[in-house]
């Protein structure tokens, strides 16, 4: 069953945008803003409708993407944009064969939505419907008010973000996002080896199986550690690989990182790590020395290493 999280009373007139909303992107906030002023000038209740998996997961099985966000940062992404209500929908096998006309019937009649607002490139209902006065027409049927958001900028899609970071193009990826794009994980023991060359790392296990890890390199990042009274940001070298100059080519792919700067046991900790930029491709040394100095010369360019705003 479709649930709310907020207690506004369903008797409220409502003005909604729908969609999968995996990034939270620049996009996307610009269509909230269109759909917030909207909702003034009628007075009406804003609200973003959801899914708490992606579509694809019913239609396409095992072809679905790796998300961008975990479902609570898209939550929380979404409320930063100024929205307090989001209807959260479980795409199961009965909403993949609504059609258009019956999804807004359901909009209409269980949630009192009185206008929907599409993005660009926004669709909906099984029948395929790809054209705006199609959607208007249905919608003045049933009595929900179709409205279209003007596209921004030449477009921004999550596809297009997913691109980006299997790239490794963080920095291009970030601007599309607007936020730094970040993992969040637990720490965990590893083999130790980095304390014995003078760096130790924080072995990261990622928390959720569904998101989308960059590929193996290394990377400029900002660890973000929880202390007595908040957050701490620590710069911070990331590698992604399968470190094979101390565990060899067959080794499985971990996420380890040096923390610049900072001293204590993490162990069991969670930890959010945001994405700067890329660095280099893993490589193989031939000794554990060649491996300190280049890791000296990685910690080096992440203290100097500048924000693309």
């Amino acid at each position: 069953m479709p649930s709310e999280n907020n207690k506004t009373s369903i008797t409220e007139r409502r003005i909604a945008v729908v969609g999968v909303f995996d990034g939270v992107h620049l996009g996307h906030c610009f269509l909230f803003d269109c759909m917030l002023k909207q909702a003034r000038e009628r007075g009406l209740l804003p609200m973003v409708i959801t899914f708490r998996r992606h579509p694809l997961n019913i239609l396409k099985p095992g072809m679905e993407p790796m998300m961008l966000n975990t479902l609570q940062e898209r939550l929380g992404l979404i409320k930063q944009c100024g929205i307090e209500n989001c209807l959260l929908l479980d795409f199961d096998a009965s909403l993949c064969v609504m059609t258009a006309s019956q999804f807004l019937e359901m909009l209409k009649i269980k949630y009192n939505v009185g206008a929907l607002m599409l993005g660009f490139n926004n669709r909906f209902g099984s029948d395929g419907i790809n054209d705006f006065s199609k959607y208007y027409r249905i919608g003045k049927k049933i009595g929900v008010e179709i409205l279209k958001a003007p596209q921004y900028g030449n477009g921004i899609s999550s596809t297009a973000v997913r691109n980006l970071i299997s790239r490794k193009q963080i920095e291009d990826a970030n601007r599309l996002l607007g936020y730094k794009y970040a993992i969040e994980g637990v720490v965990v023991k590893g083999n130790q080896i980095g304390r014995t060359i003078g760096f130790p790392t924080a072995n990261i296990e990622v928390v959720d199986d569904k998101k989308l890890i960059p590929p193996k390199g290394v990377y400029v990042v900002d660890a973000l550690i929880t202390n007595g009274v908040g957050k701490k940001r620590y710069r911070s070298i990331l590698n992604i690989g399968r470190r094979p100059t101390v565990s060899g080519e067959c080794s499985h792919v971990t996420i380890e990182m040096h923390i610049i700067d900072f001293e204590g046991d993490l162990y069991g900790a969670e930890i959010r790590v945001e994405f700067l930029g890329f660095v280099r491709e893993e490589q193989q040394f031939s000794t554990l020395e060649d491996l300190k100095k280049q890791i000296l010369r990685d910690k080096q360019l992440a203290i100097e290493f500048d924000e693309i705003g």
